[in-house]
């Protein structure tokens, strides 16, 4: 998990050569980059296959190479990066040059997710929506057929926008949660791994975010991958929380622990376990497997390559 907490003014002074350093609060705080060094970064992701990607899903226009670092940054530092809560970068890890164009990838891509929120159709938002039942309703939509077309237009009704974005080249994530100013909250979605297991855990796991995070920090923005293994404490704590979210969701610890899922592991076990939580059986069998670190097992009950074609559009 990425955890970007930045201050909105730093917008305003990485704009102006010759201003102090600003900190960035947060994982691994640092100095921003000036605005010099920042354009220099642009630059050097503009010729990425990333940045064309860009250019192919028509996020800006960028008519040649030459022209396409400018656009760049006008799209990052423009409209749509404006609707994010903070200036978005993880400028963290400023020893390796390819972690700062990685960083600028990413930052594209909530610019992106945070464009296509605000023009989505949704209801209003306040934390009450997002109570118990409402919950226990979302995770039963994942025993259907089409379950996740069915969650995002279920969460819509509640306020909370869902994007599927691909993820750009260069990028590992899986999902994001962050708030967009006078929009509302925002997730993220990727579908790196296209099966259902994920996709719920994924949904529920930023979930966790906006209902146990965003009301103690407004401004953050949390992005979510399963190859981060090296959180500070304190954020790890916060992704034990939204984990545990997850998991609880669909399956209490009590019942998981009584269980036969949890004591024999078979196919049976897991297939009784959901009708009688009336949840998917990927949903457990993804749980199993990740618990035993077992990946090889029960993969036919995963819905692998089943998500995608529901959700994006050709």
């Amino acid at each position: 998990m990425t955890k970007i907490r930045l201050s909105q003014a730093w917008i305003d002074r990485a704009t102006s050569e010759g201003e102090d350093e600003v900190l960035v609060v947060g994982r691994r705080s640092g100095t921003l980059p000036s605005a010099r060094d920042l354009s220099a970064v642009v630059a050097k992701a503009a010729p990425t296959e990333a940045v064309r990607e860009m250019v192919r899903r028509k996020w800006f226009v960028a008519p040649s190479t030459s022209t396409r670092a400018a656009a760049l940054e006008d799209f990052l530092f423009g409209r749509a990066s404006r609707l994010l809560p903070s200036l978005a970068p993880m400028f963290r890890r400023q020893a390796r040059q390819r972690d700062l164009v990685e960083d600028i990838v990413t930052l594209a891509w909530l610019s992106g997710v945070a464009d296509k929120a605000a023009k989505q159709d949704a209801g209003s938002y306040n934390e009450s929506r997002l109570s118990d039942s409402t919950i226990a309703q979302l995770v039963q939509l994942s025993k259907r057929e089409f379950g996740p077309a069915e969650a995002l237009s279920y969460l819509a009704k509640l306020g909370v926008r869902v994007v599927v974005e691909n993820s750009l080249p260069g990028m590992h994530a899986d999902g994001a949660s962050f708030v967009v100013k006078n929009v509302g909250p925002v997730i993220g979605l990727t579908l790196r791994y296209d099966r259902l297991d994920n996709f719920w855990f994924t949904l529920l796991h930023e979930i966790g975010h906006l209902k146990l995070h965003m009301k103690r920090d407004p401004a953050a923005v949390f992005v979510d991958s399963i190859e981060d293994q090296d959180d500070e404490p304190a954020e790890s704590e916060i992704e034990a929380e939204a984990d545990a979210f997850a998991k609880d969701s669909f399956v209490p610890r009590d019942v998981w622990l009584r269980s036969d899922v949890y004591r024999m592991g078979n196919e049976p076990a897991i297939l009784a376990l959901a009708k009688k939580l009336n949840i998917h059986p990927a949903v457990v069998a993804g749980r199993l497997r990740y618990e035993r670190r077992q990946y090889k097992s029960f993969a036919h009950l995963l819905g692998s390559r089943s998500v995608r074609d529901l959700l994006i559009a050709g």
